[in-house]
């Protein structure tokens, strides 16, 4: 099994449709390019775009469930997704983040909250950037500085390819 954006041109797919949500709003369990999308459905909607996922269907929790819980809703709901959803010939990884290298369309899950709760999601795109929706930003990119972002990364998914 090989890192699956190590196709260059799945890769090159995935970056031009990631890149076309730019703009979006955030809109909480919402994607529609252009329309609205939050951080989990924007990624699994780009996923499905390129053939890796079929689109999930994700339960709705409310806007601030990490406030009244511990759970872990949004890392355990795109596990379940990704595991239910992923097309013949990939498969993916969850790892907890231990200061491994990050590769192109990693998913870096954060917790941007007291308690740890993983609460975000965004995507790796190289050169210290990622891909994201965010409350009162929508789908934006962001340049990762490690000393602001990872103690609050909690986990990191990777998609691999069969031969």
């Amino acid at each position: 099994m090989n890192h699956a954006f190590a196709d260059d041109s799945l890769w090159e797919k995935t970056v031009q449709v990631s890149r076309s949500w730019i703009g979006t709003p955030y809109r909480h369990m919402f994607a529609a390019r252009g329309r609205g999308a939050d951080c989990t459905m924007f990624l699994a909607k780009i996923f499905e775009s390129v053939g890796i996922l079929k689109m999930p269907k994700i339960e709705y929790y409310p806007k601030d469930w990490f406030i009244h819980t511990d759970q872990e809703i949004v890392l355990e709901g795109l596990a379940s997704a990704i595991k239910h959803s992923i097309t013949n010939g990939f498969y993916a990884e969850m790892f907890r983040f231990e200061g491994q290298e990050f590769l192109r369309g990693d998913l870096l899950c954060f917790a941007l909250n007291k308690n740890g709760i993983t609460n975000h999601a965004g995507m790796w795109l190289e050169d210290s950037r990622i891909i994201h929706s965010i409350n009162n930003r929508g789908v934006s990119i962001l340049t990762y500085r490690p000393a602001l972002w990872n103690h609050r990364l909690t986990n990191i998914f990777r998609v691999y390819k069969g031969e």
